[in-house]
């Protein structure tokens, strides 16, 4: 019988651990890849430059592959192929927030991502689209942790009040939920700037929780 002898590991390449290193990042954020699989996109690159003029200003939802990214400091423009051609996607610090801007210039060529944000040309006529807020992975578990640190009010994205469902009532009970949909909205409520101006708040802040305003912007 042949003796099975162990092979040593192979040396892992700067760039696999770059990844690797990213990967555990992401997961001890609770945004592991591998369990945040789905992305709920409502069109794609060709029907929007297909008829730009019905597109123009709208909110879309497109998924792909980042092609090429480009731009330095505030700004970003990358393009993303999905499966009917490629669209640019416009990426800027003081419309996406700093945290979120930052994790998105994490992103390598080649990674599979989903965008979402508004139509619109650049100055040089390049149909564009144009990130902002965007959901969140780990709600639940964030709203915990927000908890725990004596935080009582909580902003987070349009697209995850849904979510809200799926966490214990009496956490809900405990939090006060600003709803953001603009990057606006997380910067007035957050700086306690024009707070009455905000569309959506799910329920009033409990007498003993607002003689302490502390807030939490949740990101993903």
């Amino acid at each position: 019988m042949a003796k099975f002898v162990p092979q040593a590991e192979l040396p892992v390449s700067e760039q696999a651990q770059i990844r690797r290193d990213k990967l555990a990042a992401l997961q001890a954020e609770g945004r592991d890849p591998f369990l945040i699989t789905k992305f709920d996109f409502n069109t794609d690159s060709a029907a929007i430059k297909a008829d730009y003029d019905a597109f123009e200003e709208k909110d879309v939802k497109v998924a792909g592959r980042l092609m090429s990214k480009r731009g330095q400091g505030k700004v970003m423009f990358c393009d993303l192929q999905d499966s009917t051609g490629r669209i640019q996607l416009f990426v800027k610090i003081d419309e996406m927030g700093e945290e979120e801007f930052n994790r998105f210039k994490k992103n390598d060529i080649g990674d599979i991502v989903g965008a979402e944000g508004e139509v619109f040309k650049t100055k040089t006529g390049e149909i564009s689209i144009r990130g902002r807020v965007l959901p969140i992975g780990g709600l639940k578990e964030k709203t915990m942790a927000a908890m725990r640190h004596g935080i009582h009010t909580v902003i987070i994205p349009k697209d995850n009040e849904r979510d809200l469902e799926e966490i214990d009532q009496t956490v809900r009970n405990a939090l006060h939920f600003v709803i953001a949909e603009t990057i606006d909205v997380v910067l007035e409520t957050a700086l306690n700037q024009k707070v009455d101006a905000v569309p959506t708040i799910l329920k009033e802040i409990p007498s003993d929780v607002a003689q302490k305003p502390r807030k939490a912007v949740i990101q993903q």
